[in-house]
């Protein structure tokens, strides 16, 4: 990754950010 913001709060939002992010991402695709 790039962009590194926040290693301690990424480190327990990585779960939920990566899953979030997978999901909207997917959708777009979809979408598109």
């Amino acid at each position: 990754c790039s962009e590194e913001p926040t290693t301690r709060e990424t480190s327990r939002s990585s779960d939920r950010q990566d899953s979030s992010i997978a999901g909207v991402t997917a959708e777009r695709s979809s979408d598109a």
